[in-house]
């Protein structure tokens, strides 16, 4: 098999295709159930397209443009399968031609497959292609030479060898004649496609004129050597070439990328060029007399959309057999996708905004609205904005719609709608002076036509035109090709066909036609499965879940139908919401009719805050579809006699909605219970007293709103007494306060603060209408009054809030008023020594130390509009600190340190510091803005490559030496300290480099270049990854300050790039529990990065066969060695995983996150026996135990803290709440 692998890769990075052009929907998954999405039938087209597999557009455009060349389609379907094989276990031993093979299959597919699109995977397999070969773009032109040139490679031998050759290959020859003697030298070369340059010409007539028809001189220094003449002669000779023998199949590629030698770039000819439907080669043919019919006919045109580093590739193809069916482009349906989560028609996949706008207006009721809505509406419905997806191809929107006028109407107003002659589907086309500038939104001008044109005719069967975009296939006018002369999106190759190559009638409008036998019936069984596909998903996703309600399982408690304690809520029904209302009742009753008793009704219900509620019947409408009935998924129905449960009326419809709010007496009782809002004030009244067992003539009911933390109190006056709970805007969770109208010296209490002092406890209460106005300050003087002769009236105090999670909270400012200062209901509050903050002052507190330092947290207060710096002056003073070399850095919640506030210019608030932060004092100068600090280290450098070979011949002599332990070379050897470096954000790691040889001790590095030098991270005291591309920006890298940066000198150059990453390769000694000294290892994994690439990286590594060899990857913290599985091991070893499918296995990612620095274990299977999967040393296996001790007495620990905790707690009654430990509150005596 031709290997074309090797030969599509590219190292440049750069080609990438459009993520919103190249579509890569080979297997939809609609969420909505759990459902797979099914493959959608074929588009009005009837043409099957193909997936693009991540950037494979280019190989889908050559693929389609030749199934649909009936010559190579049908020559392809001509190979026998005894010739080029089965993959049946019936053809074991037998070489199989497997690109033919897959080739058939696909174009069997693509004809008769009822799907709007197929797959290429088992041909890129049969490719040899990875996913990565897939991912990358690459140009069509090299591919169909590569292609054909592996079909005649798998094609030798059999009757097919000749098939390429026949069709696509001609020849010519370059002619030179000398002008002394006449003779003639030619030679004669064969093409596959005719190469022709773009630039310099207008069409391809010119350009083949200038290849093939014109004539140079060769004269003076270019003169020409005649064989017959023995010495330098003029002579003529044509400029390239005369062609002396056609194809049947002429294909040209049009030369549009060129190269910038002064910008030293790639860029594409985007000139006009245009090329004829029908092409006369004779003036280009050597002899016409002998040569065969000259005139050709254009069937297919490839075009590329993009520049020169990137596009995306499609295909306009002429129906020549009538396989599809060509509509008028304006009568073709727009293709939309159901909604994941709903599985409603709502979400338009349009590739053309010409018809996405048209398909948003259509749905308007006015079919216009103003551009701003549309915008909204085309991310509300496609859910990408115009600027994302359209406006880099196709301008902004107000640009696009006034250019296309015979569609759309748009005003001065910014209002835009459609056109006349669109909404009449293009019959007619309205008069440009009858504009909609007077239109305004919500109006339903008719806009009437001056003169109408009738639309084209369709174009002669045969001679149809489709646009085959990957996965979409559409109709197009023969006049579309013109805008392929030039431009972004220009024609890039040409398929010509001989006007002589007649189509016999059977093959017109027969998909069948020369297909084998045995590919029909398979692609038959293919359609069968789909159509069970489509029919089992259509059921998934009409099946909705209904909740049913019986009056066994409800009682109507606290004004609203409540389930029973201890029973079944609800018992649940599924049901096709395609059947009707009669349908659902005749399921209900065969499935639950022990839970009915004679007669029944089913009612609509919801599940509100205060309860279930019943709102309308609905088996008074069984001629109904269930879908049209608001019945949803997860929706309740009431199962009932329609009238009462449990002998309780029910109170039915959305205008008895009930509303749940809290009832609170001035016993300081509180009870929720649900109203109707269709209740009056008055009645509302009425029963309230009645549950709370109040006398409605002497009590007054107040409103009581939360808004945040303020409560809005309104007393419900006589006037409203008619209003009803609706028209007050009475909602779920407000409450109403239920006083004495006699007794005018109680206050109002719903907010009672706790101030604990040293033994002191008090209570104060607040009326909620002083909440709004009582400043913090009055609070505390109120408190001061309370505790009169206390001896603390002339103390400085201040308030702080106590939160049973967070402890104390930080002071509060006096004056700011209790209902903005944060404090809630029943607050506990701490009375304590100190001076309050003002309003635009932060509370801080900061450890002079480090924090295991055991020093006490000091308070500092400081306005939040002082920069970072003034804080700093200010705390390294407070701290009796000498100089300026300090810097500050936050702590996490649980006091550890964290970032440093390195920008000094920066305010507080714009630091978003506030109030209770914990800050840290810690010594040393930062940097500047823009720079960092790192650590060097030198780091001896480790063996380049294990001896293996000298181990081997100290094994077989019987060394006892190599039983005990080896260390590396480099093991216990501590690092070397060169200093510290303050270097720009900016600088790359060439300038990091050529910094670190300016330290002073870095002196004694005897460095040729930097290529000698190798910058690592440390983490822990380990080497890990390698700061790699010498242009890369330390910013980019995200280096930050303080970090250690080792540094190691290496004997030979090193350039590693982004894909190399550096290992640390231990070989086994055989029967013992030791290494041998480590060596590195560059493993490059551009290609692949599987276990089987690492294996053979390692082999060569150390000049060992790769199937001898076990790898594992070495966890030191863990003291764990995870084994390096490919995919037939882990299949082996995890025979569940077979279910998900082929799935190639990357060490970069879980569970292996192989990275600089790995340390990878490697066994020989030659010396190794037994225990394959042990790699652990002596030192493994003590490390697990140490891990093992400690777990254990963590545990023991937890043991013990619970059972203080439950002896503790043994000596309050039973039921009694636990309290929180409490914070000290300071003496005041």
């Amino acid at each position: 098999m031709f290997g074309l692998g090797d030969l599509f890769y590219e190292d440049d990075s750069s080609h990438s295709t459009n993520s919103t052009d190249c579509h890569c929907k080979q297997n939809n998954i609609n969420v909505y159930g759990g459902q797979p999405l099914p493959a959608s039938s074929k588009l009005s087209s009837g043409l099957c397209g193909i997936y693009n597999q991540g950037a494979t557009c280019y190989m889908n455009s050559l693929l389609q443009t030749l199934v649909m060349t009936p010559e190579f389609r049908e020559s392809l379907f001509g190979l026998d399968v005894k010739e080029i094989g089965t993959l049946t276990k019936e053809n074991n031993h037998k070489k199989v031609r497997v690109i033919p093979l897959k080739l058939q299959h696909l174009f069997a597919r693509l004809l008769l497959l009822n799907a709007q699109a197929a797959s290429t995977g088992e041909l890129t397999n049969s490719f040899g292609w990875n996913k990565n070969e897939e991912l990358i773009q690459h140009d069509v032109q090299e591919l169909n030479r590569i292609l054909f040139s592996a079909i005649e490679e798998s094609l030798v031998g059999t009757s097919g060898q000749d098939m390429i050759r026949n069709l696509y290959h001609g020849a010519i020859v370059n002619k030179i004649i000398c002008d002394q003697c006449g003779k003639t030298s030619e030679r004669q070369e064969d093409f596959l496609d005719l190469c022709v340059t773009v630039s310099g010409s207008n069409s391809l007539e010119q350009s083949l004129s200038r290849y093939y028809i014109q004539t140079e001189t060769l004269s003076g220094n270019n003169q020409y050597r005649c064989g017959s003449c023995n010495r330098l002669v003029n002579a003529k000779k044509a400029s390239a070439a005369k062609i002396r023998h056609l194809p049947p199949l002429l294909t040209v590629s049009l030369l549009r990328f060129r190269f910038d030698f002064q910008k030293q770039e790639r860029y594409k000819e985007t000139n006009r060029f245009a090329f004829p439907l029908q092409l006369d080669m004779s003036p280009y043919v050597e002899d016409v007399s002998t040569a065969d019919d000259t005139v050709y006919e254009l069937f297919s045109v490839v075009n590329h959309s993009g520049g020169a580093y990137g596009g995306h590739y499609t295909a306009y193809i002429r129906d020549i057999d009538r396989l599809g069916h060509w509509t008028h482009p304006n009568d073709e349906d727009i293709q939309v996708a159901p909604d994941p989560k709903s599985g409603k028609v709502d979400l338009i996949e349009c590739d053309s905004p010409l018809e996405l706008i048209q398909v948003i207006l259509n749905k308007s009721p006015d079919k216009g609205m103003p551009v701003d809505t549309l915008c909204m509406e085309i991310n509300k419905q496609t859910g990408v904005s115009w600027n994302k997806r359209f406006k880099g191809r196709y301008g902004p929107i107000n640009k696009f719609l006034k250019k296309h006028t015979d569609r759309f109407l748009t005003s001065t107003n910014n209002y835009v709608c459609l056109h006349t002659a669109t909404l009449s589907n293009g019959v007619g086309r309205a008069s440009t002076n009858n504009s909609c500038g007077d239109t305004k939104p919500g109006t339903k001008e008719v806009i009437t036509t001056k003169r109408t044109r009738m639309r084209s005719p369709p174009p002669e069967a045969g001679y149809c035109w489709f646009h085959f975009n990957d996965s979409r296939v559409r109709p197009v006018r023969t006049k579309e090709l013109e805008k392929l002369y030039s431009g972004k999106s220009s024609a890039y190759m040409l398929f010509y066909r001989r006007t002589c190559l007649q189509r016999p009638p059977e093959a017109r409008n027969s998909p069948e036609y020369m297909v084998p036998k045995h590919l029909i019936q398979l692609i038959q069984e293919e359609n069968q499965d789909l159509d069970k596909e489509r029919l089992m998903y259509e059921v998934k996703m009409n099946m909705i879940l209904i909740k049913l309600l019986f009056p066994q399982l409800l009682t109507l408690k606290d004004g609203a139908l409540q389930t029973k304690d201890n029973a079944l809520s609800y018992v649940e029904l599924a049901v096709d919401k395609r059947k009707s209302v009669s349908d659902l009742l005749q399921q209900i009753e065969e499935t639950y009719g022990e839970l009915l008793f004679g007669g029944f009704m089913v009612h609509f219900a919801k599940l509100l805050p205060a309860g279930i509620h019943v709102y309308y019947c609905v088996s008074d409408q069984q001629d109904k579809v269930i879908a049209d009935m608001e019945i949803v998924d997860n929706g309740f129905l009431l199962v009932w006699d329609g009238k009462q449960i449990n002998g309780d009326k029910i109170y039915m419809g959305a205008s008895n909605e009930p509303i749940l709010v809290a009832i609170i007496c001035p016993e300081h009782k509180q009870l929720n219970h649900a109203f109707r809002k269709s209740l009056t004030v008055g009645q509302l009244k009425h029963e309230m007293c009645s549950l709370m067992g109040q006398d409605p003539h002497k009590t007054v009911i107040s409103h009581v709103a939360a808004t945040g933390d303020d409560m809005d109190v309104s007393q419900l006056l006589p006037e409203h007494q008619d209003k009803t709970l609706d028209e007050l805007n009475i909602t779920n969770g407000d409450r109403f306060l239920l006083e004495d109208s006699s007794d005018k010296t109680k206050p109002r209490i719903l907010f009672v603060p706790s101030f604990w002092t040293a033994d002191l406890v008090l209570d104060i209460s607040v009326e909620a209408t002083e909440w709004k106005l009582m400043t913090v300050g009055e609070l505390k003087t109120k408190v001061l009054s309370e505790i009169h002769g206390k001896g603390l009236e002339d103390c400085v105090c201040r308030l702080r809030p106590e939160d049973d999670n967070l402890g104390l909270l930080p002071p509060v400012p006096e004056c700011a008023r209790l209902c903005e200062s944060g404090i809630k209901a029943n607050n506990k509050m701490v009375l304590e020594r100190g001076v309050a903050p003002q309003t635009d002052q932060l509370c801080l507190t900061f450890t002079p130390d480090k924090p295991d330092a055991n020093q006490q947290n000091v308070e500092v207060m400081i306005s939040g509009h002082k920069t970072i710096g003034d804080l700093l002056y200010v705390i390294i003073e407070q701290a009796g600190k000498q100089g300026t070399d300090w810097h500050l850095r936050r702590t996490n919640w649980c006091g550890e340190a964290a970032d440093l506030l390195d920008d000094l210019g920066l305010t507080l608030v714009e630091c978003q510091l506030k109030s209770g932060d914990h800050l840290l004092l810690e010594e040393g100068l930062l940097p500047p803005k823009g720079y960092i600090k790192l650590n060097i280290e030198l780091y001896p450098a480790a063996v380049a490559k294990s001896n293996y070979v000298d181990v081997l011949s100290s094994l077989t002599k019987g060394v006892n030496g190599l039983v005990s332990p080896h260390k590396d070379s480099t093991a216990g050897k501590a690092p070397v300290n060169l200093g510290e470096i303050v270097i720009p954000l900016s600088d790359t790691v060439e300038d990091l480099k050529l910094m670190i040889l300016t330290l002073s001790e870095g002196d004694n590095l005897l460095v040729p270049t930097i290529d000698f030098l190798r910058v690592r991270l440390v983490d822990e005291g380990q080497l890990t990854t390698v700061l790699k591309d010498h242009k890369q920006t330390l910013q980019r890298l995200k280096l930050s300050n303080d970090i250690t940066l080792g540094v190691q000198v290496l004997k030979d150059e090193e350039n590693m790039s982004n894909n190399d990453i550096l290992l640390e390769i231990k070989l086994h000694i055989p029967g013992t529990r030791a290494y041998l000294p480590s060596s590195e290892l560059i493993w490059n994994t551009t290609n692949s990065t599987t276990p089987d690439s690492l294996r053979h990286a390692i082999a060569s590594h150390l000049s060992l066969p790769a199937d001898r060899l076990i790898m594992a990857k070495y966890y030191p913290s863990k003291y764990d060695w995870i084994i390096l599985e490919d995919e037939s091991q882990h299949k082996n070893n995890h025979p569940r995983d077979k279910k998900k499918g082929h799935k190639k296995v990357n060490l970069k990612q879980a569970p292996y996150y192989i990275k600089d620095g790995s340390i990878i274990g490697v066994k020989d299977l030659d010396y190794e026996k037994e225990n394959l999967d042990d790699f652990s040393t002596q030192n493994d296996i003590d490390g697990k135990e140490r891990h093992r001790l400690e777990a254990e007495q963590r545990k023991k620990r937890r043991e013990q803290l619970r059972a203080a905790a439950t002896t503790l707690n043994s000596g309050f009654g039973k039921g009694h709440k636990e309290m929180a430990i409490k914070i000290h509150v300071d003496n005041f005596r």
